[in-house]
């Protein structure tokens, strides 16, 4: 993945954890990533595990830079208010 497009994953889990109120996600417990795993999913019909949310927000290694598939970013953006990823990007 590249430096932009980490940039905006990351820009996105900043308006997410706005919308929710949470405390800053790098204090994010494992019971939080699954609370909001739940809330995507019932929000916007996709399902994202909580393993990849962590991933997103650099809590879990991973051997090489983490580039989530479409239907992750879609349903961070829809999530966050947005129609999908592709909203998103062209608004930011």
């Amino acid at each position: 993945m590249d430096t932009k497009e980490r940039e905006h994953i990351n820009f996105c889990i900043k308006e997410i954890n706005q919308k929710l109120n949470w405390k800053e996600y790098k204090f994010w417990t494992n019971s939080d990533y699954v609370n909001l795993s739940l809330k995507i999913s019932e929000e916007t019909g996709i399902a994202i595990s909580p393993h990849t949310l962590k991933r997103l927000c650099g809590k879990l290694a991973y051997k090489f830079d983490y580039n989530p598939q479409t239907a992750s970013k879609n349903a961070l953006a829809k999530f966050a208010g947005y129609r999908d990823w592709d909203d998103f990007l062209s608004k930011h």
